[in-house]
């Protein structure tokens, strides 16, 4: 009969085979190393269960110590019966009345064989009964432990299925309706996926892919290092036409009326919107980092806070796909951070937005450590993009201070206010270069101010 261990490598290869010709259209070298993590881990894992976790724990312990007894100090006929008390314990179906019978006639006869010949008689009838014992044991021991290799393969496969289903539909729902490239996100941490993060997932983008003005919005801010050249860029006049990141501001602001956003639709379809006409060098139309200050303080609590994180979701998806660093700063009054680059990936990004503050605001930590890392060569002349309601305090002079010596170097401030608007103070919009507002009950984006 074939030992667990063997067993337990023989369902790894059988499952990894079933996986990967059940999935084959998806099946690439990422995903067969995270299949094999998973496998090893599970092999591990079951080894050390079907050892340790047997139902015969008290059978084997009063084997060993039999064995070690009768290495020690040979048989006795008290010995004997104790064993066969013991070997009946575990299998209640064997029959012990030959080797007791056995036992029995030596006692009887023993005067006439002789001591001697007793003795090596008694000590051969223990030896074989122990090994009676340890056949039965063994035997009912890898019985069990093959039901639980197969019932936990099955296990296995189910949650393998149901695992490699979530990472195609994650890459589905980021391909569709965030546009970023297949496989952006086939890495190391697909192994962590559950479906509680593909619940979350779909959470937030159903708020890009239901409201199309922030879908717009998520377009425009992922390329804002197209919208807000560098001063090496010649504006070189106005023309017409549907290019998002270089319509004009009086343009953008048909986008707060509903009925207005109409007439931006169709100038939109008809390739009429007034867009600046620039010319400039390639280094600077490309799209460079990004950091992202995500408000999860109470007063965001609900539907404000949702926005935000489908936003950030969207716009660091889009950032990871176009090859772009991207830092995550989650703040109330403490912050969190996250630099979404290798070996960070989806479940870590996901991972990181579920979590949220709820306690009051300050966004000067918040600020004060983007700036900090806007200072490093990774981050260097990043964009800075602030999501909240902006229910604070105004900034504290020496971030404001701060603010303004990045801008000298290269960075760009934005932000959008989710909520009434009326939190938006005059300060506000100066320290921002460009500041949308996102009123949910109107469902549109307006442009409160841009330099």
């Amino acid at each position: 009969m074939r030992s667990p261990d063997d067993l337990i490598d023989s369902r790894k290869r059988s499952a990894k085979r079933r996986i990967a010709k059940e999935f084959s259209s998806v099946y690439n070298e990422r995903v067969d190393k995270a299949v094999s993590l998973k496998l090893e881990q599970w092999g591990s894992t079951l080894r050390l269960s079907v050892f340790y976790e047997t139902p015969f724990i008290n059978d084997r312990k009063e084997l060993n110590a039999a064995e070690m007894d009768n290495a020690s100090n040979g048989a006795t006929p008290d010995a004997i019966y104790n064993d066969l008390k013991n070997l009946k314990k575990l299998s209640k179906k064997e029959d012990i009345t030959f080797w007791s019978a056995k036992c029995d006639k030596l006692l009887i006869n023993r005067d006439t064989i002789g001591e001697q010949e007793f003795l090596e008689d008694l000590n051969s009838l223990r030896l074989n009964a122990l090994r009676a014992w340890r056949r039965i044991y063994d035997d009912k021991l890898i019985k069990w432990q093959m039901r639980i290799v197969r019932r936990e393969r099955k296990k296995l496969l189910t949650e393998l299925r149901e695992w490699i289903t979530h990472i195609v539909e994650i890459n589905r729902i980021l391909r569709e309706e965030l546009d970023v490239t297949p496989g952006t996100f086939w890495d190391d941490s697909l192994t962590n996926l559950s479906t509680e993060d593909l619940s979350f997932l779909r959470e937030w983008t159903e708020y890009v892919k239901k409201d199309r003005h922030v879908k717009e919005l998520c377009e425009m801010l992922g390329r804002m290092k197209n919208e807000l050249k560098t001063q090496k860029e010649d504006l070189m006049g106005i023309e017409l036409g549907r290019n998002i990141e270089e319509i004009l501001p009086h343009e953008l602001s048909l986008l707060g009326d509903d009925l207005t956003s109409i007439l931006f639709d169709l100038k939109y379809a008809e390739g009429q919107l007034m867009c600046f006409r620039k010319q400039g060098s390639d280094e600077n139309l490309k799209a460079g980092p990004m950091v992202i200050c995500i408000d999860t303080s109470g007063s965001m609590e609900g539907f404000p806070e949702n926005t935000a994180k489908a936003i950030s979701l969207a716009l660091s998806a889009r950032a990871l796909s176009e090859g772009r660093k991207c830092y995550l700063i989650n703040f109330s009054i403490d912050i969190e951070t996250l630099d979404v680059s290798p070996p960070k990936g989806i479940a870590d990004l996901i991972g990181f937005l579920k979590r949220s503050h709820h306690g009051g605001t300050d966004i000067c930590p918040a600020l004060n450590e983007g700036i900090t890392v806007m200072k490093g060569h990774d981050y260097k002349k990043a964009d800075l993009i602030v999501l909240s309601d902006f229910l604070m305090p105004d900034l504290d002079p020496p971030t404001l201070l701060e603010m303004n010596r990045a801008k000298r170097n290269g960075a760009r401030f934005f932000s959008l206010s989710i909520g009434e608007l009326k939190s938006i103070t005059e300060t506000g919009k100066k320290i921002f270069d460009v500041q949308w507002g996102y009123d949910p009950r109107r469902r549109g984006i307006v442009l409160l101010n841009a330099d």
